[in-house]
């Protein structure tokens, strides 16, 4: 294999309680790298290394 085989990032948010319980998990359509969430607009930031579109935002449902 060669270095450009590997793909960089992850594919899955997992969102957790203050208590450590798991509340959801997002797939996302493609590998990211380093989050920003906005939990008041229910908008995360990130960044995708492996394309041209470096900046990527994706809009979720708050967890209650």
């Amino acid at each position: 294999l060669f270095r450009s085989d590997y793909i960089n990032g992850g594919q899955n948010i997992y969102v957790f309680s203050l208590e450590g319980k798991p509340l959801r998990k997002y797939m996302l359509d493609r590998y990211i790298h380093g989050i920003s969430v906005d939990e008041q607009k229910g908008v995360v930031i990130a960044t995708d290394v492996n394309k041209d579109e470096l900046i990527i935002e994706y809009r979720f449902s708050p967890v209650a």
